[in-house]
């Protein structure tokens, strides 16, 4: 995991926790957080497929599914690598 987050720092993330999604700028990272900035929080209850059906999914509205429920967070937003579940670089606008 560590090889990957260097790979997208300075880029735009989709970070799949146990129970919730992410969107925002990776710009830091150390053994247990990551730290983004212009994050959302997605409350969107649909988790089924894989992680690129997911990423299509959100890109429907604006990149973002048609019953996901965006909540902005203030700069900076931390966040425990433990439940991190998936990480890969957004192609997209951040909302």
């Amino acid at each position: 995991m560590d090889q990957l987050i260097a790979e997208l720092m300075e880029r735009k993330v989709f970070v799949r926790t146990m129970g919730a999604h992410f969107l925002g700028r990776l710009v830091a990272a150390d053994i247990w957080w990551l730290k983004l900035e212009q994050c959302s929080w997605l409350a969107d209850p649909d988790t089924s497929g894989d992680e690129e059906q997911r990423q299509q999914e959100y890109v429907l509205l604006h990149g973002l599914g048609p019953h996901a429920d965006i909540q902005r967070y203030p700069n900076p937003k931390y966040l425990n690598k433990g439940p991190i579940e998936g990480l890969t670089e957004w192609d997209h606008d951040l909302p």
